[in-house]
């Protein structure tokens, strides 16, 4: 039990003193986008899965202009949605992405 709680530390010790990199994808892998809306600002992450844990591909997080603050929350979806079709055309286009959103695109 002894060794296995060191084992343990000292593995949690390397993970916290690495630093933390965007991951490359991996050909034919399924990709996930999670997008997020607030009032101001609009973001994406892509990540992948690597066993159980989740790496970051790409950020992107966007100010809205005045006009577009006045949008519906779906609205502001779909300018998420749009956005991140525009910066990542190269991952949409090569690999599998699934969006997952904190409310329905419907």
């Amino acid at each position: 039990m002894d060794t296995r709680c060191q084992k343990a530390f000292k593995e949690l010790k390397v993970h916290l003193s690495s630093p933390n990199v965007l991951s490359p994808p991996i050909e034919n892998e399924i990709i996930f986008l999670y997008m997020g809306v607030a009032n101001l600002i609009v973001s994406e992450i892509l990540v992948r899965k690597e066993e159980a844990i989740q790496c970051s591909i790409y950020y992107s997080s966007q100010t809205m202009h005045d006009i577009e603050m006045r949008y519906l929350n779906v609205e502001k979806m779909a300018l998420a949605l749009v956005s991140a079709s525009r910066k990542l055309k190269s991952y949409f286009q090569a690999l599998q992405v699934i969006i997952l959103t904190e409310k329905p695109l419907w």
